[in-house]
């Protein structure tokens, strides 16, 4: 392969060297991660917490596009089988959280996904998807609608969603240069579904599973992942045998863990082969506790506050910090309404008050 396309020989497979190397993307694309992670944080928390205090936001550090050229040829295969040429019925009352960010309103099939896999295409493909990606996010006038350039392209025939996994920092980069393995479901966390790859659409159910680095910082990956016929699953008390055998006799292709409609707290989904999951971004970030919380939400108020200002009107900030500052205000009010802190919800319930009184028009 040539050098210049980004990949390095890092890591040896059984017989044959496994071509992966993770990319570390411009400052654009952690303004499109903090975008989608702010979007899909929900301030709930449950027993995979383990007891934690669960952040008021997740802060993105830097992104990492990773390039695993034999993971992506499974993956590609699998989106694939599992497309074909009929579209599969979205069988969820409501989309994947994440799909107002990557579907496009007319979008077909992704990139490539009609061509059949193999290391020399998946190798070009990949160093497509994410030069593409890289590149709308490099630039200063990147398109500012719902859509990010670097979740484009998914396959909407198998339907192709984009979601989170959280766990140790050593297990993120393992899958990251090696892909997902069954076997070791539930070493981390439980398996109230079986034994499978087990995601989530809100970023904040995947730091349920982080852990955190030497430097501070936590880990989680974005995935691309192929659901294709899911199977909804809103009992308390799932029935894993009876599951995993309908899943195999009827046609279905994961499942649909419905905990928000069952107890009120996050759905999550599980697929039971491996390849149907790509580990496409790895995202370090930090949590932030109440006093990195509240500077972060002054500095909003501030920018607001500048932006409504006209006597003001040269320091009022950029478009991107306005939206950053409009998302901040809008998730600290939802903090403050649900965090099961006491302290919190009452540190912000003064916060409003005395602070956003001078923004008004």
């Amino acid at each position: 392969l040539d050098p210049e396309s980004g990949y390095g020989s890092s890591s040896v497979g059984e017989g044959a060297v496994r071509l992966v190397a993770k990319k570390t993307l411009p400052p654009g694309a952690v303004l499109q991660m903090q975008r989608l992670m702010d979007y899909c944080y929900v301030c709930r928390t449950t027993k995979d917490r383990r007891g934690q205090p669960i952040a008021l936001g997740l802060e993105v550090v830097d992104v990492a596009g990773v390039q695993n050229v034999e993971a992506w040829t499974d993956y590609a295969d699998a989106r694939d089988r599992i497309g074909g040429d009929k579209a599969a019925p979205l069988s969820l009352e409501v989309d994947v959280l994440t799909a107002p960010f990557s579907l496009a309103p007319e979008s077909g099939k992704g990139k490539g996904s009609k061509k059949k896999a193999s290391k020399d295409s998946g190798a070009a493909e990949l160093a497509e998807l994410l030069d593409t990606g890289q590149g709308a996010a490099a630039e200063a006038d990147a398109p500012r609608g719902a859509q990010l350039p670097l979740l484009s392209g998914l396959d909407r025939s198998a339907c192709e969603r984009w979601l989170f996994h959280g766990s140790t920092p050593a297990a993120v980069q393992g899958i990251a240069e090696t892909e997902f393995r069954i076997d070791l479901a539930g070493s981390h966390r439980g398996t109230m579904y079986g034994k499978g790859v087990y995601l989530a659409e809100c970023s904040s159910k995947a730091d349920e599973y982080a852990e955190q680095d030497e430097d501070g910082t936590y880990g989680m990956l974005l995935c691309r992942a192929v659901l294709g016929r899911i199977l909804v699953d809103v009992s308390k008390r799932p029935d894993v045998r009876k599951l995993v055998t309908q899943c195999k006799d009827e046609g279905y292709n994961s499942v649909c863990g419905d905990r928000l409609a069952a107890v009120g707290t996050y759905r999550e989904f599980v697929l039971y082969e491996s390849a149907q999951v790509y580990p496409a971004y790895i995202i370090r970030y930090k949590r932030l506790g109440l006093e990195a919380f509240m500077d972060k939400l002054r500095f909003a108020v501030e920018t607001l506050c500048a932006m409504m200002s006209q006597a003001n009107s040269a320091h009022v900030r950029s478009h991107d910090d306005i939206e950053s500052a409009l998302r901040t205000v809008l998730h600290a009010a939802e903090v403050a309404e649900r965090h099961p802190d006491a302290r919190v919800r009452y540190s912000l319930a003064l916060f409003f008050p005395a602070n956003l009184a001078p923004a008004a028009p």
